[in-house]
């Protein structure tokens, strides 16, 4: 049977299995070849997965078309020996082909190689499997490798890593809880500042944490969970503002949080998920709970003993005062004033005296404390009040 009428069809490496001077290797014409090897050379150069066989003693060469982009401008490994094909990594492959010559089949993931196919040495990955081939006396003739360059995968996984490791290490030097989650609302990352709250899902698609978080609105009702920010957020709205939530910690405390909430999308604004943050507010939000009870307490006081507190800046002119007063220079309580008609009810012989000691208070080197009597007239009524 001739070289031609074994090996039809075959691709480029068929065509060259066909023409190649093979009396010229260890192998011998190709009349004289086993049926082992020409069977599994047929399948091989048939086969749409990168493939190389090495066969005998010598471990001469052979491989298919999809194996052509593995070799990369290496010169053509056809008929040559397997270790001077792969000369560079053969202190990694040698053991392994070894092991397949005697009968033991090999399977390796990602396998890290350092091959010189493109005039300089390259970092790559490949996942493949060595397999003996048995010959007509039982022993092993040769090996068949299928292989499968996975460098561009394992080069993406690695930057993604560097990536996420960086963000990770972002996320965990900011004073505020960040998170991520996906449609479902499953957070799928988030930092140390976050895991104190022990959530596994939004509160809003979690009835069990929901009650954890409340929030209120202006007239003090409990605010639908399905208006909470990272809620609103996976609906695609863009501008969620921060919304404040008295929470329950898992140890019982409670305490203020401010959450806001973005989408997350690819590049082609196909949502992802949702972005939030989570503030710790409580001393802000119990600041503002303390100063409105002194402001309540203030007013009763004022209210108690017919005060009539009012805010003047004399630099600026900003004055500020209440209707109590403003009925004491004979003005309406809606009334609008300014710094001038607070001057004009004064008193024309008084006025001096009020501008002086203004001037005295205002001085740094002065008392600081402005303490005067004085008379006023009602500008709506001309009543005179001392005041």
């Amino acid at each position: 049977m001739s070289t031609a009428e074994g090996f039809p069809n075959g691709g480029i490496m068929g065509e060259c299995v066909r023409t190649h001077d093979w009396a010229a290797t260890p192998l011998g014409p190709a009349e004289t070849w086993p049926q082992s090897l020409r069977t599994t050379l047929s399948i091989m150069l048939n086969s749409a997965f990168p493939t190389y066989l090495a066969w005998g003693p010598e471990l001469t060469s052979f491989y298919n078309d999809a194996y052509i982009p593995i070799m990369g401008d290496k010169p053509d490994g056809l008929g040559r020996p397997f270790p001077e094909v792969w000369s560079e990594v053969w202190d990694t492959i040698g053991p392994i082909t070894n092991r397949a010559m005697q009968g033991e089949a090999s399977y390796f993931e990602d396998l890290p190689l350092m091959l010189m196919r493109r005039g300089y040495p390259e970092a790559t990955w490949f996942s493949f499997s060595y397999s003996p081939i048995r010959d007509e006396t039982g022993g092993v003739g040769g090996i068949l490798c299928t292989v499968h360059e996975t460098t561009e995968r394992v080069r993406v996984e690695a930057a993604l890593r560097e990536s996420e490791n960086k963000l990770a290490a972002i996320l965990e030097q900011l004073p505020v809880g960040v998170g991520l989650v996906d449609l479902e609302g499953n957070i799928v990352l988030s930092n140390q500042a976050l895991q104190q709250y022990a959530l596994e899902k939004i509160p809003s698609r979690d009835p069990v944490q929901g009650e954890r978080w409340r929030s209120y609105t202006p007239d003090g009702q409990r605010l639908s969970p399905s208006d909470y920010p990272s809620a609103r957020a996976l609906r695609g709205e863009t501008v969620v503002p921060g919304i404040d939530f008295l929470v329950t910690l898992p140890d019982g405390q409670e305490i203020w949080t401010r959450v806001s909430s973005a989408p997350f999308r690819t590049t082609a604004q196909e949502g992802l998920g949702a972005v939030f943050v989570v503030q710790v507010v409580e001393r802000e939000k119990r600041t503002e709970q303390a100063l409105r009870e002194s402001q309540t307490r203030l007013q009763a006081a004022i209210d108690l003993v017919g005060l009539s507190p009012y805010t003047w800046n004399p630099v600026t002119g900003a004055l500020d005062w209440d209707g109590r007063l403003k009925a004491m220079w004979g003005l309406p309580a809606d009334a609008h004033v300014d710094e001038e008609v607070f001057l004009f009810g004064m008193h024309p012989e008084d006025r001096p005296r009020v501008e002086a000691a203004i001037a005295q208070c205002s001085d740094p080197a002065g008392p600081g404390i402005y303490a005067i009597e004085y008379r006023v007239i009602g500008i709506g009524d001309g009543v005179e009040r001392w005041v």
